[in-house]
């Protein structure tokens, strides 16, 4: 019994045992397999490591790092050159406004100054009809006539009824002064009654040097008849002889009769 036993227990240990071996032996194989199979990764690794490190390498090559460059350089010319384009076209519009807005310009210039010219010509014009009409109100107007006496000659007085000629006919010392004596001539259509000569004269101060206009006013007894001379007489007192070489004549008329 003892023995059966002892064989039983063998036996078991025995089938117990074998397949723990081969498990063992599973195992070990699994392991040289996994070993194996680590090997050619592990032999596989550093070489991928390298090719990448050498595309790596490639990639960061001076050739590949141009071609990185040029692109953004190439891209950055054609913008610059759009833009100077854009620039230049612009210019271009506004220098074309200038010149249509010079031409316009030009021709309002001209335009003004044909407008100038015939506003000068229209100057003149109004110039020459204010000369005329001048001259027919200075004919019109009342003013004196300057007479040399010692030269003789005449000049006209202007009166609001007409011209009178005045002339001198001499003159000679009479007391502190002079007698003058004077022509009227009538110009007129007209007669002229109680008429008064009015004769006007610088006298030198002695003592001072300056002069004082003087003037005295003569009746004329006779009538101015109308085409003819009238003999008048005026004495200028006090009066040298240098006050009276020229003197300033003017009439005053009152009555008045047309000549039939």
């Amino acid at each position: 019994m003892i023995k059966k036993s002892i064989g039983i227990i063998l036996l078991v240990l025995f089938i117990i045992t074998f397949p723990s071996g081969q498990n063992i032996y599973a195992k070990d194989a699994s392991s040289s397999v996994t070993t194996e199979e680590q090997t050619p990764k592990a032999k596989t690794t550093p070489a991928s490591t390298a090719q990448e490190e050498q595309n790596l390498k490639a990639k960061n090559a001076p050739a590949s790092t141009t071609q990185k460059e040029q692109t953004p350089k190439a891209k950055t010319t054609q913008a610059s050159t759009a833009q100077k384009e854009a620039a230049v076209s612009a210019i271009t519009t506004q220098v074309n406004v200038m010149n249509t807005d010079l031409t316009e310009l030009k021709n309002q210039v001209n335009a003004a100054n044909t407008e100038i010219s015939e506003m000068k010509n229209q100057i003149n014009d109004i110039k020459k009809r204010l000369d005329l009409l001048v001259a027919a109100v200075s004919q019109l107007e009342e003013t004196n006539a300057s007479i040399n006496t010692e030269a003789g000659g005449y000049a006209l007085v202007r009166t609001k009824f007409g011209s009178f000629a005045v002339t001198s006919d001499g003159y000679s010392q009479y007391i502190d002064g002079y007698k003058i004596k004077l022509k009227v001539g009538n110009l007129t259509s007209a007669n002229f009654k109680d008429a008064r000569l009015i004769v006007y004269w610088d006298q030198q101060s002695a003592s001072t040097g300056n002069s004082v206009k003087k003037n005295l006013i003569f009746y004329i007894p006779k009538e101015l008849a109308s085409g003819k001379y009238t003999d008048v007489e005026v004495i200028l007192t006090p009066a040298s002889l240098e006050d009276i070489k020229t003197i300033q004549v003017g009439l005053e008329l009152n009555e008045l009769s047309l000549k039939k």
